[in-house]
């Protein structure tokens, strides 16, 4: 025999103070109704704008690949000659997704590729890049800046 306790009552809203405008806006006249705007042309009649072409950045190079080198090395071996250390700060949930995606990469062997999380990365970066080079910089390299920002963005106001 289990006694079925009452749920607490939930305690009444507190009202809010209201301001002067608040209150002389419930003096006035209603709004008027709102109505359904006419539809302009549908998206199967509209034709989109042609694409900007992209004028290179000043010093730019052209991307040049090596069959034989990994995703990313313009040289073969160039990532074991001299690895540059990255360190960058994403959700858990990416994180998560990525390892799983590295764990059945090694169970499965599918995608070859990804033989490790730091293959996936070099792999992802790789494409990210070459699709913004291709859409800001005509397809050529990005120069490299004297000096990059470190630290967290600026907070913007």
């Amino acid at each position: 025999m289990t006694a079925e306790t009452p749920k607490p009552t939930r305690a009444p809203r507190k009202t809010r103070a209201r301001s002067a405008s608040a209150e002389a806006a419930d003096t006035t006249t209603p709004p008027a109704p709102r109505t359904r705007a006419s539809r302009g042309p549908t998206k199967a009649a509209q034709t989109p704008p042609p694409p900007e072409r992209s004028v290179p950045v000043p010093n730019s190079r052209p991307v040049v690949i090596d069959p034989d080198a990994y995703p990313g090395e313009q040289k073969p071996g160039e990532a074991s000659d001299s690895p540059f250390k990255l360190t960058v700060n994403i959700p858990q949930s990416l994180y998560e997704r990525a390892s799983g995606l590295v764990w059945h990469a090694d169970f499965t062997g599918e995608p070859a590729e990804v033989e490790s999380m730091t293959a996936f990365v070099r792999i992802a970066l790789v494409e990210t890049v070459a699709r913004y080079e291709k859409k800001y910089n005509a397809g050529m390299a990005f120069p490299p800046p004297a000096r990059l920002r470190r630290g967290r963005a600026p907070k913007l106001r």
